[in-house]
């Protein structure tokens, strides 16, 4: 078999692996068969290709350079992406267990994968030596370090950046391309000490990777802060050389050359401007086909038409005309490309005065460009259209006019979604919603109908198609721009969508969107909290958590009881998440939940603001009978709370505990010892010990 074939195989069985884990319990024959199945797939790869390589992106995952296709494979990529791995590599000596080990981790939901320190620190605890992992992964508790060796091997994703060095490099992109070309400098001048070296495109090579590891720590920044931060670093790249050697030049043909196979790359270089481009395109042309080098650039990143189209004119600008006849650049590549003209439709005849025989498009070909030349035109007619029916709709006409010219703009506006006419609609959302807020009677009725239809129904669900399909790309930010518009209108339709998607990835892409334009509807998110699908709730209870407003607690509370684990679990998250003293009140009630881990998860969780209440129940839990050590792993997590917050109600039950009688049973001396100490702890607090005590069950100072 061809080695994407073999390597299809083992993502399909691993993606299949993933999910028994999240259905059955470890032991389960379900798991076991899974498992199975895997190491077959992984054996049968390994015996022509040793070891086995898998690149993570967001979206796709990819091996030896192929893509592996298919819409699952893009649901475990997402997965993947979201645990912060970027690259698994399997040895061929790997066992059984460790590839059970490996699948239960990265099978764990993402906080408390980042709770037991990420995917490579639990692969260690666990004795997994034959699978290793890339990640770009934040640790909450490593110590603040200066900006340097480690936080470049974070960058290049053979590290992990800390959250302090993480917050620096988001301060220096912040502060302008100035300061982020000189860490792209100061990143060019350590690759060669500790990069590897490797002369000065080797050490370009290692920048570029640098880049795309900041991109990765702009991504997970408010979306709103994407635009400034992805030009400062795009700006950056293309500052003149520094000490250290031209890097500008050279690392402006990497980014060009990146782009052809990654959309991050794609996104960055949509974010510099037309002359920019065109100034990269020009730097990084060789000897050969001048033609050929501009085509294959603007191909890398696929521009769209206009902005193409004034790339194409800075070029003609600084390039000789092609061919014997000198045809001018942008028409040359314009025709190898297949683009719609980028001139003007009069401009059209010159091309009959070209020498046919001169021309290496044939005849047909040219006459399906002339074909799109007048569909451009055709366009234009209907943006035209557009925009004079939303004129129209500002005047005083009666209903039924106002009716016909508002059917006409949807039709329009269907148009606009089927050519990703994105920035556009954008455009003409804004201005119906302007004149929305101003109507009065028959047209505000006309106009407000307007917005219902395109928030929901066929345009909605084809604008959605088109949000997954340009996932990742300029296009999936333009549709939140659209959605931002629209606002409040869009949040019901949007939790219906979510309720009835199946796809995984885009799932997510509706919670993101809900999390981004649900600030102010809160109250219309928290009503399909009551919905009796769990996958439902349990994405609503994460967009209020997500979005931190604290009205939704009282959201929350509804499903603090919720029949499904998976439910309660998400809803403990985001009560954490949200912070408030009410938020905290309601984490007490977990700690009777009957599941084992959520009980353990609320007592990590848990901090002063929510001792008052979950006092009582870790009281009991501190006093519970338990001969056979069967509560062992709560109890002791129960004992380490008391201590962390210093909860003086809890001291009588601890002393109980730790001047119990003599026993034999190792984890009850162990009990008791962990409650020795935390009596100690509480009765005597260290400088750094609790802010916040509590004596009788009442919050006090220490």
């Amino acid at each position: 078999m061809e080695p994407t074939a073999l390597a299809a195989a083992v993502v399909k069985q691993l993606g299949l692996a993933i999910k028994a884990s999240g259905l059955y319990p470890p032991a389960h024959p379900g798991n076991v068969q899974a498992g199975e199945a895997l190491l077959k797939a992984l054996r049968a790869y390994a015996e022509t290709h040793g070891q086995f390589r898998l690149i993570v992106g967001k979206h796709t995952l990819s091996v030896k350079g192929s893509v592996i296709e298919g819409r699952g494979n893009s649901d475990l990529a997402y997965t993947l992406y979201g645990r912060k791995l970027i690259q698994v590599t399997v040895l061929p000596t790997v066992s059984q267990q460790q590839l059970a080990a490996f699948v239960q981790i990265v099978g764990m939901d993402r906080a408390t994968l980042e709770e037991g320190g990420g995917a490579r620190q639990l692969l260690k605890a666990s004795g997994v030596a034959d699978i290793q992992v890339k990640e770009l992964a934040m640790d909450a508790d490593e110590e603040a370090d200066t900006l340097g060796v480690d936080a470049f091997f974070g960058l290049l994703g053979q590290g992990r950046l800390k959250p302090q060095e993480r917050e620096k490099l988001l301060e220096i992109l912040r502060a302008g391309p100035e300061q982020a070309g000189r860490l792209l400098q100061n990143a060019y001048a350590l690759a060669g000490k500790v990069g590897g070296g490797g002369g000065g495109d080797a050490q370009v090579q290692q920048v570029y990777q640098a880049i795309k590891g900041l991109e990765r720590v702009i991504l997970d920044e408010p979306y709103a802060d994407h635009q400034s931060l992805y030009a400062n670093l795009g700006e950056a790249a293309l500052l003149p050389e520094g000490p250290e050697g031209a890097l500008g030049p050279r690392l402006g043909r990497a980014l060009v050359s990146g782009a052809r196979n990654d959309q991050g790359t794609q996104v960055l270089l949509d974010h510099l401007s037309s002359e920019q481009l065109a100034n990269i395109i020009l730097n990084s042309l060789g000897e050969g086909d001048v033609v050929e080098q501009v085509a294959d650039a603007l191909d890398a990143f696929t521009p769209d038409p206009e902005k193409a189209g004034r790339i194409l004119s800075f070029l003609d600008l600084a390039l000789p005309k092609a061919g014997e006849r000198g045809v001018p650049i942008s028409v040359a590549v314009m025709m190898k490309l297949e683009f719609p003209a980028f001139v003007a439709p009069d401009e059209a005849p010159d091309f009959a005065e070209f020498d046919e025989g001169r021309i290496a498009v044939p005849a047909a070909e040219r006459e399906r460009v002339l074909g799109e030349i007048r569909s451009v035109d055709q366009a234009g007619v209907l943006r035209d259209a557009l925009r004079a029916c939303i004129d129209v709709l500002a005047t005083n006409l009666d209903k039924e006019e106002l009716t016909d010219v508002a059917e006409s703009a949807v039709g329009h506006l269907d148009w606009l979604i089927e050519h990703r006419e994105f920035a556009l609609l954008r455009e003409i959302l804004t201005r119906v919603n302007t004149l929305a807020s101003a109507a009065e009677g028959a047209r505000a009725e006309v106009i407000h109908g307007l917005l219902e239809r395109v928030a929901d129904g066929p345009l909605l669900q084809k604008l959605l198609e088109a949000f997954w399909q340009g996932r990742a790309t300029l296009a999936e930010l333009e549709i939140q721009k659209c959605a931002e518009v629209l606002g409040g209108t869009l949040i019901a339709p949007l939790a219906r969508a979510l309720g009835a998607e199946s796809r995984a990835g885009m799932r997510a892409l509706l919670c993101d969107l809900l999390v981004r334009i649900g600030g102010e509807h809160v109250d219309e998110i928290g009503t399909f909290i009551t919905d009796t699908r769990w996958y439902l709730v349990r994405n609503i209870a994460s967009v209020l958590g997500r979005i931190g407003a604290p009205q939704g607690v009282a959201y929350l509370a509804q499903v603090v009881h919720h029949v499904d684990s998976r439910v309660r679990m998400q809803t403990l998250n985001a009560l954490a998440g949200l912070g408030t003293d009410d938020a905290q009140g309601l984490i007490g009630e977990f700690l009777n939940d009957p599941d084992e881990r959520i009980r353990l998860k609320a007592l990590k969780l848990l901090d002063a603001r929510g001792m008052e209440a979950a006092l009582p129940t870790l009281i009991v839990l501190l006093e519970t009978h338990d001969p056979f050590n069967r509560l062992f792993t709560i109890r002791q997590a129960g004992i380490e709370t008391a201590a962390r917050l210093g909860a003086r109600g809890a001291l009588p039950a601890l002393k109980k505990l730790a001047h119990g009688r003599v026993v034999f049973r190792r984890r009850t001396r162990e009990l008791r010892r962990l409650a020795r100490v935390a009596v100690a702890a509480i009765e005597q607090p260290s400088l750094d010990g609790p802010a916040i005590a509590i004596a009788d069950g009442k919050r006090s100072a220490p």
